[in-house]
Order: C-alpha cells, then sequence, then structure tokens
C-alpha cells in the first residue's frame, strides 16, 4: 500500500473515531442537562440504588445513546480491522499478539450488551 493510501485510510478512520467521539460527547451532555433538570424537579426512588443491574435505571433516551454507542464503537472496530488486515506489517503483527481474537471478544460483548438493551428497552415499553 502507498504512503498516500496510508494517510488516507488513517484519516478516514480518525475521522469516523472523531465524529463517534463527538457525537458521544454531544449526548452525553444533552443526558446530562436532562439529568440535572429532572433532579431539581424530582427526587429519585428509595429504591433508584437498590437494583440488581445497571441496565434497570436505564431510561428509554438512555437506551438509545448507548445503543447508538455501542453501534459507532463497532463500526470503528471494524473499520480498524480491515485497516490492519490491509498492511501486510500490521496484520502480522496483529496476528502474532492475538489483536484479532481480542477485537472479536471486545465485538461480541459489545453485541451482548446491545441486545441486553434492546430487550431490557422493550420490557419496559410493555
Amino acid at each position: 500500500m502507498k504512503l498516500s493510501e496510508k494517510i488516507k485510510c488513517g484519516l478516514v478512520i480518525f475521522f469516523l473515531l472523531a465524529i463517534s467521539f463527538h457525537s458521544t460527547a454531544q449526548d452525553l451532555k444533552k443526558l446530562n442537562d436532562e439529568e440535572q433538570k429532572k433532579t431539581e424537579i424530582s427526587t429519585p426512588s428509595p429504591n433508584y440504588h437498590n437494583n440488581n443491574s445497571a441496565l434497570d435505571v436505564y431510561e428509554d433516551n438512555d437506551y438509545i445513546v448507548r445503543i447508538k454507542n455501542i453501534d459507532g464503537h463497532i463500526a470503528a472496530i471494524d473499520s480498524k480491522i480491515e485497516y490492519v488486515r490491509n498492511e501486510e506489517k500490521e496484520k502480522i503483527k496483529a496476528e502474532k499478539s492475538g489483536w484479532f481474537e481480542q477485537m472479536e471478544r471486545i465485538k461480541q460483548d459489545l453485541l451482548k450488551e446491545k441486545a441486553q438493551l434492546l430487550l431490557k428497552s422493550d420490557i419496559d415499553k410493555n
């Protein structure tokens, strides 16, 4: 791969990550503002901290934001995997270190979390 192609690929990955992080930052700021308004208006129920799972305290918007974050993370991983597979030196190094397997495990964990969030959000709507 030529140097200019490497630079282009690197820039694409950089911009994908930058967009993902920017979107996440905006969503978190919006959520923080909404949460602050909620705490000014009402107090949490006494059982709020006694839930068995962190998923139990999510609200609809929280599910959507986290699912979007998971999708962005998976897209970034896929993009990086594709880049590394196309770079022979990087590919060899990644194979030796088990990087591809590690990325697959991370993706699987993210997909499990997404499935739990989707299931939990459907339960909450019923």
